[in-house]
């Protein structure tokens, strides 16, 4: 669920100005689960039963929400030109899990000689939130003819690249079990800081609009945008725990580095629409289009925090206009590119100190290699009111351009 909200006027007294307000979210899935334990059979007894999730050691659950809180003004500098500058505050709430290792020797299981063995696992959980972050955008509209319009749009990265989101809160990870005979170790709640990166967004767009005697009967336009991940480390993030207890590296603050080494990414977008006149006040639009986005990841860095494979996706839509109100109702299906990795170079942490998992000296091995793939079904609903067309009849606005 991601509404979208905006509000714009000239308040009725600035010809070539608009003001606007809004909020909004950006384009990702925010909310996902993976299981702890999964089914599984045993090979020797042919007996159901479970064993542990694979993923555990990357992510468990994400729960995020993040928000643009926006002010915008739109300038029609010229009869071709039209430009915009908006100003966005930017508000973060983010709650994960996933689970990390503790090699601590003991008599219930070998957590301190060999990784991946369930009864060592903490489960831990980050609950942070950020609020004193902003971002500009700047976009450009030319009409070189009244039937063809090219647009540009830049959004700087958060707080324009100078340092990430730095949201805090609170770390709480579990005893694992194969240590429950040891006194509690003070891992329930744990000061912590969060940090994570937005990149720079660069967008372009090629629209043509077929309207004779001044009415819109279809248009076809093709997009292009740019992100610009590796200007910001690739959006590698990092949980730094302010007071841990004694038993987690000495009581000493310390960092542990979520690796994610994003590559720049690109899509493209083709799509269109056909308007059928009902009546002098009323019309119906279909809508088409199609979109290609590239992978963010190397094989050896795939993750499940976030689908960052290549997809491809097809849209379709409805909208419904009539003096000024229009209701438009969208589907859209993504479809993420399988692929299998045999090369994963995510290892656990160490719960202790923070570190990625090593015994003797031997990092432990990758923990990412599998097969990957995706789908995502999206249903949007959209409700647009042009005021001055809703009292002064359909058309007044575009009558009035300029």
């Amino acid at each position: 669920y991601a509404p979208w909200f905006g509000l714009s006027t000239d308040f009725g007294f600035f010809r070539r100005i608009t003001f606007a307000v809004g909020a909004f979210g950006p384009s990702s899935v925010g909310r996902r689960s993976y299981p702890l334990f999964v089914p599984a059979t045993d090979p020797a007894t042919g007996m159901g039963g479970v064993r542990p999730g694979p993923g555990r050691y990357d992510v468990l659950a994400t729960d995020l929400l993040i928000v643009f809180p926006t002010l915008a003004m739109g300038i029609h500098a010229h009869r071709v030109l039209d430009l915009g500058i908006a100003v966005q505050q930017v508000s973060a709430v983010l709650n994960l899990a996933s689970a990390s290792y503790a090699p601590l020797p003991n008599n219930n299981a070998p957590c301190a000689e060999r990784p991946e063995d369930a009864r060592c696992d903490a489960l831990t959980r980050v609950q942070v939130r950020s609020f004193d972050n902003f971002a500009l955008a700047l976009g450009a509209l030319v009409h070189p003819t009244p039937s063809f319009d090219i647009g540009v749009h830049v959004r700087s990265a958060v707080n324009l690249g100078l340092h990430p989101i730095r949201a805090k809160g609170t770390v709480s990870a579990t005893t694992p079990p194969a240590l429950a005979e040891l006194p509690p170790l003070g891992t329930e709640r744990m000061d912590a800081q969060f940090e994570t990166w937005l990149p720079w967004q660069f967008r372009l767009g090629l629209r043509y609009s077929h309207k004779p005697a001044g009415r819109e009967i279809f248009d076809v336009e093709v997009d292009g945008t740019y992100e610009a991940w590796s200007w910001n480390d690739g959006s590698d993030n990092k949980l730094t725990l302010l007071k841990p207890p004694m038993l987690v590296n000495r009581g000493e603050p310390f960092s542990i580095l979520l690796r994610h080494s994003y590559r720049d990414t690109f899509s493209v977008r083709v799509g269109g629409s056909y308007t059928q006149p009902i009546s002098e006040q009323s019309s119906l639009i279909l809508r088409l289009g199609a979109l290609v986005d590239s992978s963010a990841s190397r094989d050896q860095d795939l993750r499940l925090d976030f689908d960052t494979l290549m997809k491809a996706g097809a849209t379709v839509g409805l909208g419904l206009y009539a003096r000024g109100v229009t209701l438009n109702i969208a589907y859209a299906y993504l479809h993420s590119l399988p692929r299998t990795v045999e090369n994963g170079a995510l290892v656990p942490i160490n719960g202790t100190n923070g570190q990625p998992l090593s015994f003797n000296d031997v990092p432990a091995p990758g923990v990412n290699s599998g097969s990957y793939s995706g789908q995502t079904h999206i249903l949007s609903l959209g409700l647009s009111v042009l005021f001055d067309d809703l009292v002064k009849g359909a058309g007044w606005v575009a009558s009035h351009r300029g």
